[in-house]
């Protein structure tokens, strides 16, 4: 951690307003973006955001730098007001036939996920749709690993689990979203 960052933290821990604005300054932009990955609606993910920031601050004095970084525990704050957020929530319902599908088993990882004349565009219109199908914690995974290029450390950190696991995870949910693309694929 930077000199910087250390005194603006320090600050915070002190209850300086000035200190709560340099970490909104510095976070708020990464901790919102992450949140609206995971909700649906923006009034939603600003009102989890500004909740991040006031448990963050009432609770920054647990902070330690030699568990992680300052971002990354801010980001475990964030994921946490916004996976409990989701579970009060009513779950969506998916069709009997659609669920049943899902989880038979899966075909080759040789075999393409899309036809060759279906163009970039429709390809990743077709993956954020499917993105959208998953769990709440398994959109989080793939955002904190290829939307954000966080480190499986990292991202154990924020979860609160082990990198190994997580690795176990991310190999479930790529099969599971070839599965739901596939689905897809039949339906259109």
């Amino acid at each position: 951690m930077d000199a910087k960052e250390s005194r603006m933290i320090a600050a915070a821990v002190r209850g300086d307003r000035n200190g709560h604005h340099a970490i909104l300054e510095l976070y708020g932009k990464q901790v919102f973006e992450q949140i609206a990955r995971l909700v649906d609606s923006p009034l939603d993910a600003e009102e989890l955001a500004q909740d991040t920031f006031v448990k963050a601050f009432r609770h920054i004095s647990s902070f330690d730098e030699s568990k992680a970084a300052f971002g990354t525990w801010i980001s475990r704050v964030a994921y946490n007001c916004t996976i409990n957020h989701l579970k009060r929530k009513k779950p969506r319902l998916v069709p009997f036939h659609a669920a049943a599908e899902l989880y038979t088993a899966h075909p080759p990882a040789t075999e393409p996920v899309c036809d060759e004349d279906t163009d970039e565009e429709k390809r990743i219109q077709l993956l954020e749709q499917s993105i959208e199908h998953l769990l709440p914690d398994e959109k989080a995974l793939l955002t904190f690993y290829y939307y954000e290029n966080r480190s499986m450390r990292d991202i154990a950190y924020i979860m609160d689990t082990e990198p190994n696991i997580l690795s176990s995870r991310l190999y479930r949910i790529r099969r599971k979203l070839y599965k739901i693309i596939k689905i897809k694929q039949n339906i259109d």
